[in-house]
């Protein structure tokens, strides 16, 4: 019974650990220059893959609003519970690129070695965007 005890208190504890872990933040990854594939070979309308832009922000799980746009450039906005992330996502016919704009809540900072960090959500989010994106992109 002891036995039993102490190795679910070991348990416990690397569970608690690991999702205290797993808030910490962490470097923000990259999205740059994400090549623009579409099944015909030939480049979309630039019209077009903002369309898939704004359908694979709006499309997904997450829901991505856009909060400003100019030609080749969209900002979108996640907002969950207390947390809200942007995102400048800048395209042309042959490429986009998704950057980190603003956030509330975040944990957005500087490292020692000064590498942007930020709460580890920030990159599963961005992550889905992106996957989102190149799902709309796919049917075009």
């Amino acid at each position: 019974m002891k036995n039993v005890l102490v190795g679910f208190s070991a348990v416990l504890v690397l569970a608690f650990a690991s999702a205290a872990h797993a808030r910490f933040p962490v470097p923000l990854d990259s999205h740059e220059n994400v090549p623009i594939v579409v099944p015909s070979g030939q480049a979309p309308a630039i019209e077009t893959v903002r369309k898939a832009i704004l359908n694979g922000g709006m499309g997904g799980a997450r829901k991505w609003f856009p909060t400003s746009a100019s030609e080749g450039r969209l900002r979108l906005t996640y907002n969950v519970r207390s947390h809200s992330v942007s995102v400048e996502v800048t395209y042309s016919q042959k490429a986009y690129s998704i950057a980190y704009a603003s956030s509330v809540n975040m944990k957005y900072g500087l490292d020692a070695s000064g590498t942007p960090v930020i709460h580890p959500f920030y990159n599963t989010w961005v992550r889905e965007l992106r996957t989102a994106i190149d799902y709309e992109l796919t049917k075009l």
